[in-house]
């Protein structure tokens, strides 16, 4: 007489549970072999090395190379049924003739030493012989349920479990990526590191899923789609997002700011990270030129700070996340030692007091028309940009209000900073927009304010003010107010004095009650309004961007007939960047893209698309 099965030692009898119990049900504390233990201590220290192997094989990358029920890697063997084989299905060539020849001593040996025991594995082995134990009894539990022995053989479906990004990462690819993504312990077997700063900085969450769904040819990666690997998108999707977790959030593109930059340390940065791609200058090469005067005239430290951080996916441009943001400073301070520095506004002063005002009207016209009216119109009276030329307007700004919206320019809109402007330049164009005011200076107040109460300010401003310039003064028809160059330069006076009176010649009324205007305020509401506005400089602008303020339909038409040669059909790119990319679109404000347009690239095959017909930048 002999048994069908070989009799189990009391350690391995548990492994048969699986033939009535679903796997899930029977591990865990509050699992079913649990509550049948009961305080037995023999039975616990029984359980812990059952489930100590199941956390070993789940946490080992087993998977990555062996299938089981249904999923996992071809390189190795199916386990599925593998507690059903005997020792007939077992080579024991390499063991001394007086060695005991059971399934389980396979099996240890086997994963202390896999080239001992099968010639030619690559498999790499356990640390110790305690988990040898535990693995060889966990994997004797993979049997075939007994309702399948009596129906015809069908794929086994794996029991539905929520598992996380880390739990798939750890069983289909840490035995070769190894468990924090920094190389695995296959012998003789060289894999990618994927938890590497450039290779995360380089490659998207699109690259990472088409190469785990199709796997690589001419390797040993597998494909895991569902008809390979049999992992799900969902599934494929989590290993990603796991992947993607090692990499640090990266700086804040708010809290960048050039100044606190140093030039010196940016060089080296800028030298190994970007020369290679945009030139050791910023001229650029297969990336784009960054050292372009009109680029850097309209380009914020936001933009360029966000575009180091967050790179663009599914071009040659990383995410530098692992920078620091001083780091991250120093690049900027780099970049805008690229720009010439503005002229001192005591430079500019002196040239409108000493040079021939018909000269300088002269000049300052020729200034105006090349650089000025595509935006603010032919006579300054307004078209993408505010008209400048009001008289409201200009009676209450002074020269030195003109001097920082030419030389700084209002960073997030269309409006450059013109550094690269000599101080003669400079008061030239102050002279050209003089000549347009037909009536003398208004004498503003001067010295502080009374404060205003910036909460009861934000009621008073979606009240009377947002339908215009936008919510929070980010600007829609009217233009952006939370601006931190324009609210440095308009004093608390000129504020008020707008709001109350508005801007003649334009559609901004003034609010105060004998103004009838659409919204009544008191004078002291306009105080609250003030410090509404001031505080808004003082807090992170929003993410969001605004819709554009055009056509699409129109947009798409003007598009194909201005820009797809170069941009692509659909933005994606040809001898010109890619403009359909979310990271670019999310970094540029609408103010970015109009001076784009509008000014061209200069230094760069990319010429000004304003022809007389402005309608269409929107």
């Amino acid at each position: 007489p002999y048994w069908d099965y070989p009799m189990l030692p009391p350690e391995h009898v548990r492994t048969t549970c699986t033939k009535c119990h679903e796997r899930a049900d029977l591990f865990g504390p509050e699992g079913l072999m649990a509550k049948a233990d009961g305080d037995d201590p023999r039975a616990a220290d029984r359980r812990a090395l059952l489930e100590r192997g199941r956390t070993l094989f789940r946490e080992s990358g087993c998977l990555g190379c062996h299938v089981y029920q249904g999923k996992g890697g071809t390189l190795g063997p199916e386990l599925t049924y593998l507690g059903e084989k005997t020792r007939h299905d077992f080579s024991f060539a390499t063991f001394e003739r007086h060695e005991r020849r059971t399934v389980a001593d396979w099996l240890r040996r086997h994963f202390l030493a896999p080239a001992a025991v099968s010639p030619g594995s690559r498999m790499p082995p356990v640390e110790n012989p305690e988990d040898a134990e535990a693995l060889t009894v966990y994997v004797r539990s993979f049997r075939r349920p007994l309702g399948e022995m009596f129906v015809r053989a069908r794929a086994v479906q794996a029991v539905a479990r929520e598992e996380s990004g880390r739990d798939l990462y750890l069983m289909y690819c840490s035995a070769c990526h190894g468990r924090d993504g920094r190389g695995g312990r296959v012998p003789d077997l060289r894999t990618p590191a994927l938890n590497n700063p450039d290779t995360l900085a380089a490659a998207g969450d699109d690259y990472y899923r088409f190469i785990i769904a199709s796997g690589r040819s001419g390797s040993l990666m597998p494909a895991w789609n569902e008809s390979h690997g049999g992992l799900s998108r969902e599934e494929i999707d989590k290993i990603v997002a796991y992947i993607r977790s090692w990499q640090p959030e990266g700086a804040d593109p708010l809290d960048a700011n050039a100044a606190r930059g140093d030039a010196r340390v940016g060089r080296s940065y800028f030298q190994g990270l970007c020369a290679g791609c945009h030139g050791l200058r910023g001229e650029g090469g297969i990336g784009n030129s960054l050292n372009s005067p009109t680029f850097l005239a309209v380009a914020t430290d936001r933009f360029l700070a966000e575009s180091i951080v967050r790179g663009r996916p599914g071009t040659a441009m990383p995410a530098w996340k692992h920078l620091s943001l001083q780091a991250v400073n120093d690049i900027l301070a780099y970049i805008r030692s690229w720009q010439p520095k503005p002229p001192a506004y005591a430079e500019v002063a002196r040239a409108l007091r000493e040079q021939p005002l018909r000269r300088l009207r002269r000049v300052g016209k020729f200034l105006y028309e090349s650089r000025c009216s595509a935006c603010h119109g032919e006579r300054g009276e307004g078209l993408i940009g505010p008209s400048i030329t009001a008289p409201g307007f200009l009676r209450a700004v002074d020269d030195a209000y003109l001097y920082h919206a030419i030389t700084r320019g209002r960073p997030g809109t269309a409006m450059p900073a013109w550094t690269f402007l000599a101080a003669e330049d400079v008061a030239a164009l102050i002279a050209y927009l003089r000549a347009f005011q037909t009536e003398p200076p208004l004498r503003l107040a001067r010295g502080p304010m009374p404060k205003g109460d910036p909460d009861v300010g934000k009621v008073y401003y979606d009240l009377a003010c947002k339908q215009c310039h936008g919510p929070e003064g980010r600007g829609a028809v009217g233009p952006q107010l939370a601006n931190p160059v324009f609210l440095a330069s308009a004093s608390d006076s000129l504020l008020f004095h707008w709001i109350a009176y508005g801007r003649p010649g334009t559609a901004m009324k003034g609010f105060l009650p004998a103004q009838q205007g659409p919204v009544r305020l008191r004078p002291s509401d306009i105080r609250d309004v003030i410090a509404y506005l001031r505080d808004t400089a003082a807090r992170k602008p929003p993410a969001v961007r605004r819709l554009g303020l055009g056509n699409p339909a129109v947009g798409r038409e003007i598009y194909r007939g201005s820009c797809r040669s170069c941009h692509g059909p659909n933005g994606e790119g040809g001898s010109g960047p890619q403009l359909a990319n979310p990271s670019f679109l999310e970094a540029a404000s609408d103010g970015f893209l109009a001076a784009t347009i509008v000014l061209g690239r200069e230094g760069t095959p990319m010429r000004s698309m304003v022809r007389g017909h402005l309608q269409g930048v929107g």
